[in-house]
């Protein structure tokens, strides 16, 4: 998983979107609430670096790594909804604010990358009902009119599928983009009320 992979793809998701508009122990969210009230593996917004390497999440890690640099613990071959995936918590000033999941490249190719993707999405569907927001951008009507060219539309940046299931606390982002012949599925948990950095209240006036 390469670093800082979560952000980079949701950066690339939404500039992307309009533009194409224009042209491994826990499963299946099992530690995860419900009901509107969604937690990362259980764990709080807020919480503090070693709250999180004591938690029963990253118990079962010993191999995670943390880099005091970014502020951040990478996580490899985490098992969510019978899917692979690599895990990145990232940490503001205020604790945890954010989590996603970089799920791992099929040996099938891009066909079952895709379906990884609406596998994911069947999984917190079931758990957390329909999506509060739902958004496919598709280059053209033929790729839209044809389920067939979806997976290889996602790979060349021709479409892009977004997911968001919006909590009290927490907002959940699913989408599958790609370029160059690849898909990449992400899976993000973000808090809504903590940022990643303190501001001031006149910055930028």
């Amino acid at each position: 998983m390469k670093k800082h992979a979560i952000v980079t793809m949701t950066l690339a998701i939404a500039l992307a979107m309009p533009a194409i508009t224009s042209a491994g122990p826990m499963s299946d969210f099992a530690a995860e609430s419900s009901e509107k009230e969604y937690t990362f593996r259980g764990i709080p917004w807020g919480s503090s670096l070693e709250q999180v390497k004591n938690s029963d999440f990253l118990l079962q890690y010993s191999d995670y790594v943390y880099d005091s640099e970014n502020n951040d613990i990478a996580v490899q071959d985490v098992k969510v909804a019978g899917k692979t995936a690599g895990v990145i918590l990232y940490f503001g000033y205020k604790g945890l604010y954010s989590a996603g999941y970089v799920f791992d490249k099929e040996e099938g190719g891009i066909s079952d990358d895709y379906q990884t993707f609406l596998d994911v999405e069947k999984s917190l569907k079931k758990k957390y009902g329909d999506p509060d927001e739902k958004k496919d951008d598709f280059a053209a009507d033929v790729i839209k009119n044809t389920p067939s060219m979806y997976a290889l539309s996602i790979s060349m940046g021709k479409a892009v599928f977004l997911r968001k299931w919006i909590g009290e606390d927490t907002e959940l982002w699913l989408a599958t983009s790609g370029s160059n012949g690849t898909i990449t599925n992400i899976l993000i948990y973000q808090s809504n009320t903590l940022s990643p950095v303190e501001t001031e209240i006149d910055d930028g006036l």
